[in-house]
């Protein structure tokens, strides 16, 4: 199959019969996967960053809608737009995808977040991997879920028994790859823990969220912390802060890691503005 039969993959369908309004569907894969990088260059904290690796991040982003590339989904009907559906299905068609009454399934069992999962997994990618672009809609795809995407009746809708689907599947994967600076063996051998896989999906949520919003998105400005000797000055217009509130600046400024930090003094030495000003100095620390 050549690249340019994906012309006829949609991944976004307008509310109105107008069938040039189409997104297609690698159009919306490139813009989460930018939009994912632009999250992670402009709006994520450094601590964050370290965490979370960019190029995965645009390997998921781009990846999370591999599904859509299923009969399951490009044979959805739209918004009562009837001459929309028919282009989408007669370019589907023309461009060798086999639709065999597709039209008319049960979708229920292949959702195209879980035909991702099933997609990745299918190229050798590790669950913790694949779980996150089955998840890009908020839950991740449950034991009963994956046992059932296996079932062979199921195969025609996923387009896993079709070798025109796969190779649309596969050569997609290929081009998430490709935009993400990433080989397929660096990719299939990461493996990601729970805490961080929740925030890779929170990320590509947001990008799949932004990318996909009809009017634009602006982010607020990430929050920077001060990190200056003045914060006392900046924060509450200390000129001169008391003792203690200096001696747990420094005790702050000196930690090597992030820990617990007790005050004690009596009433009226500032000890709320100490708390404050801490917080605010550990959260600028790149530990």
């Amino acid at each position: 199959m050549v690249q340019n039969k994906f012309y006829a993959l949609w991944a976004k369908k307008p509310k109105i019969d107008e069938p040039e309004q189409i997104i297609p569907l690698q159009t919306h894969l490139k813009k989460t996967a930018d939009e994912a990088e632009n999250l992670w260059e402009t709006w994520l904290p450094k601590a964050l960053q370290k965490q979370i690796d960019r190029q995965m991040l645009i390997f998921l982003a781009y990846a999370h809608d591999l599904g859509k590339a299923s009969p399951a989904f490009q044979t959805r009907p739209g918004y009562n737009i009837p001459d929309t559906d028919e282009k989408t299905c007669r370019n589907l068609e023309r461009a060798g995808f086999l639709l065999n009454g597709c039209r008319d399934m049960d979708r229920k069992h292949t959702p195209h977040a879980l035909v991702s999962y099933g997609i990745l997994k299918r190229n050798g990618f590790n669950d913790s991997v694949s779980v996150i672009v089955g998840g890009h809609h908020g839950a991740p795809p449950s034991t009963g879920q994956i046992n059932s995407l296996r079932r062979s009746e199921w195969d025609s809708y996923s387009g896993f028994n079709n070798e025109t689907w796969e190779q649309a599947q596969d050569e997609l994967l290929e081009e998430a790859l490709k935009a993400a600076g990433l080989t397929k063996t660096e990719a299939t051998t990461k493996i990601i823990s729970r805490p961080v896989q929740v925030l890779y999906s929170g990320l590509v949520i947001l990008a799949d969220w932004i990318a996909s919003s009809e009017e634009p998105v602006e982010l607020p400005t990430m929050w920077q912390a001060h990190k200056s000797d003045d914060v006392y000055k900046q924060r509450f217009q200390i000129d001169t802060p008391r003792p203690v509130q200096s001696a747990l600046l420094e005790a702050v400024k000196a930690a090597s890691s992030p820990g617990i930090f007790i005050v004690e003094a009596p009433m009226g030495e500032g000890k709320t503005e100490a708390a404050l000003a801490a917080a605010e100095m550990l959260a600028g620390k790149a530990f």
